[in-house]
Protein backbone atom coordinates (compact mmCIF):
# COMPACT_ATOMS: atom_id res chain seq x y z
CA UNK A 1 0.00 0.00 0.00
CA UNK A 2 1.42 3.44 -0.88
CA UNK A 3 1.62 6.35 2.03
CA UNK A 4 2.93 9.52 1.85
CA UNK A 5 5.77 10.01 4.85
CA UNK A 6 6.33 12.95 6.02
CA UNK A 7 10.04 14.06 5.96
CA UNK A 8 12.07 17.21 7.37
CA UNK A 9 14.58 18.31 5.01
CA UNK A 10 17.69 18.67 6.59
CA UNK A 11 19.93 20.60 3.80
CA UNK A 12 20.77 20.95 -0.08
CA UNK A 13 24.78 21.01 -0.20
CA UNK A 14 26.84 20.76 -3.24
CA UNK A 15 23.69 18.34 -5.07
CA UNK A 16 23.05 16.69 -1.90
CA UNK A 17 19.58 16.50 -0.48
CA UNK A 18 19.54 15.06 3.23
CA UNK A 19 15.76 14.05 4.83
CA UNK A 20 15.08 12.65 8.03
CA UNK A 21 11.86 10.47 8.94
CA UNK A 22 10.07 12.89 11.45
CA UNK A 23 9.58 10.97 15.12
CA UNK A 24 7.31 8.76 15.59
CA UNK A 25 7.04 8.17 11.56
CA UNK A 26 8.06 4.56 10.28
CA UNK A 27 8.13 2.91 6.51
CA UNK A 28 7.27 -0.59 7.16
CA UNK A 29 8.43 -3.17 4.71
CA UNK A 30 6.81 -3.85 1.15
CA UNK A 31 5.07 -0.29 1.62
CA UNK A 32 5.41 2.82 -0.74
CA UNK A 33 6.67 5.72 -0.16
CA UNK A 34 6.23 9.34 -1.86
CA UNK A 35 8.78 11.58 -0.90
CA UNK A 36 8.15 15.18 -3.09
CA UNK A 37 10.52 18.35 -2.35
CA UNK A 38 10.71 21.21 -4.54
CA UNK A 39 13.76 22.75 -5.88
CA UNK A 40 14.52 25.46 -8.48
CA UNK A 41 15.80 24.56 -11.70
CA UNK A 42 18.70 25.91 -13.01
CA UNK A 43 18.27 28.58 -16.08
CA UNK A 44 20.60 27.06 -18.23
CA UNK A 45 19.47 23.81 -20.11
CA UNK A 46 21.08 20.55 -19.39
CA UNK A 47 20.65 16.97 -19.42
CA UNK A 48 19.39 14.91 -16.01
CA UNK A 49 22.25 13.81 -14.34
CA UNK A 50 22.54 10.32 -13.14
CA UNK A 51 20.91 10.07 -9.87
CA UNK A 52 21.65 8.01 -6.56
CA UNK A 53 19.79 7.57 -3.36
CA UNK A 54 21.49 5.86 -0.43
CA UNK A 55 19.51 4.52 3.55
CA UNK A 56 21.33 5.22 6.41
CA UNK A 57 19.68 4.37 10.34
CA UNK A 58 20.28 3.16 13.42
CA UNK A 59 19.61 -0.37 12.52
CA UNK A 60 20.78 -0.98 8.96
CA UNK A 61 22.46 1.12 5.71
CA UNK A 62 21.87 0.53 2.05
CA UNK A 63 24.64 1.47 -0.44
CA UNK A 64 24.34 4.41 -3.05
CA UNK A 65 22.13 2.96 -5.80
CA UNK A 66 20.82 4.33 -9.25
CA UNK A 67 17.33 5.52 -9.30
CA UNK A 68 15.20 4.94 -12.36
CA UNK A 69 13.08 7.74 -14.32
CA UNK A 70 10.43 7.07 -16.42
CA UNK A 71 12.09 9.08 -19.63
CA UNK A 72 8.46 10.05 -21.12
CA UNK A 73 7.30 13.60 -22.58
CA UNK A 74 6.02 16.09 -20.46
CA UNK A 75 5.03 19.40 -21.82
CA UNK A 76 6.58 18.41 -25.33
CA UNK A 77 10.28 17.86 -23.60
CA UNK A 78 11.78 14.50 -24.25
CA UNK A 79 12.59 12.76 -21.31
CA UNK A 80 10.50 15.69 -19.54
CA UNK A 81 9.51 13.55 -16.69
CA UNK A 82 13.61 12.80 -16.12
CA UNK A 83 14.82 14.89 -12.80
CA UNK A 84 16.94 18.36 -14.13
CA UNK A 85 16.17 17.56 -17.34
CA UNK A 86 16.23 21.26 -18.02
CA UNK A 87 14.66 22.96 -21.54
CA UNK A 88 14.66 26.58 -22.40
CA UNK A 89 11.69 26.77 -23.60
CA UNK A 90 12.26 28.76 -27.33
CA UNK A 91 10.56 29.29 -31.00
CA UNK A 92 12.61 27.25 -33.49
CA UNK A 93 11.30 29.54 -36.23
CA UNK A 94 9.50 33.17 -35.49
CA UNK A 95 9.07 34.08 -39.20
CA UNK A 96 6.81 37.14 -39.90
CA UNK A 97 5.33 38.65 -43.15
CA UNK A 98 3.09 41.54 -44.59
CA UNK A 99 0.00 41.48 -47.09
CA UNK A 100 1.08 45.12 -48.36
CA UNK A 101 3.90 48.03 -48.06
CA UNK A 102 2.05 50.61 -49.45
CA UNK A 103 1.06 53.79 -47.42
CA UNK A 104 -2.32 53.74 -45.67
CA UNK A 105 -2.98 50.59 -46.79
CA UNK A 106 -4.60 47.81 -44.43
CA UNK A 107 -1.78 45.74 -43.97
CA UNK A 108 -1.90 42.45 -42.72
CA UNK A 109 0.74 40.28 -40.46
CA UNK A 110 0.81 37.02 -40.35
CA UNK A 111 3.18 35.45 -37.71
CA UNK A 112 4.14 31.96 -37.68
CA UNK A 113 6.15 30.09 -35.15
CA UNK A 114 7.12 26.83 -34.17
CA UNK A 115 7.91 26.44 -30.10
CA UNK A 116 10.27 23.24 -28.92
CA UNK A 117 7.58 22.47 -26.19
CA UNK A 118 3.94 22.60 -25.94
CA UNK A 119 2.55 25.99 -25.22
CA UNK A 120 -1.09 25.21 -23.33
CA UNK A 121 -3.82 28.25 -23.82
CA UNK A 122 -3.84 29.75 -19.80
CA UNK A 123 -4.99 32.97 -18.94
CA UNK A 124 -1.24 33.78 -18.36
CA UNK A 125 -0.47 31.93 -21.92
CA UNK A 126 0.46 35.59 -23.96
CA UNK A 127 2.33 36.04 -27.60
CA UNK A 128 4.36 39.66 -27.35
CA UNK A 129 5.18 41.62 -30.72
CA UNK A 130 7.37 44.36 -30.11
CA UNK A 131 8.38 47.24 -32.50
CA UNK A 132 5.00 47.52 -34.39
CA UNK A 133 5.41 51.58 -34.09
CA UNK A 134 3.47 54.07 -35.58
CA UNK A 135 0.61 51.25 -36.41
CA UNK A 136 -2.37 50.98 -35.33
CA UNK A 137 -3.58 47.10 -34.26
CA UNK A 138 -6.67 45.53 -35.34
CA UNK A 139 -6.97 42.10 -34.66
CA UNK A 140 -8.59 39.56 -36.99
Amino acid sequence: AAQDVIFAADNLVNGIATFALQTGVSLPKDSTMTLSFRINNPATARSAPALTMSVSSDDFAVAPFAMISSHEKLFGVVNGTDPLQIEVPRFSTADMAQSTPFTSAVNTLELKIVGTVNLKATDDSKITVSGLVGAQVECI
